[in-house]
């Protein structure tokens, strides 16, 4: 799996270096780490921040049940490629989203509009949450 978070041209070198080595000694090589996935891919990074988010909120709160939905939503396979399933396949992202939703919701977070660097680029983004957008 690590192998599929390599861009191009560092996938080609690895599979060389792969062809190069015994095979006795080729469970050594790993390719990419898997956080590699949130820069490859927007939608997992997005995913993740939000995972984050609302896991700070809902160890603020101590709500059993926001923790349950948490928990559902922290699945790993909307996160990265997977052989049976992954984060090209959008209902995997939505049911995490949805179950990441519930447990932001019963986790009571402040409402109205808040700066914070969710995306973790050094640069506020503006959050809004509440009833309708108005």
């Amino acid at each position: 799996m690590m192998e599929w978070v390599l861009e191009p041209a560092a996938a080609a070198e690895f599979k060389a270096l792969k062809a190069r080595t015994p095979a006795t000694a080729r469970r050594f090589l790993r390719g990419g780490f898997f956080r590699d996935f949130f820069l490859k891919y927007e939608e997992s990074h997005h995913l993740h921040q939000r995972m984050l988010m609302v896991s700070r909120e809902v160890g603020r709160t101590g709500s059993e049940e926001a923790r349950r939905e948490l928990y559902k939503g922290e699945c790993n396979d909307p996160l990265w490629h997977g052989v049976f399933g992954g984060l090209y396949l959008p209902h995997l992202r939505e049911a995490s989203y949805e179950h990441l939703l519930k447990a932001e919701s019963l986790a009571s977070p402040e409402l109205g509009w808040t700066a914070a660097d969710f995306d973790v680029d050094g640069r506020d983004e503006w959050l809004r949450r509440g009833g309708a957008f108005a």
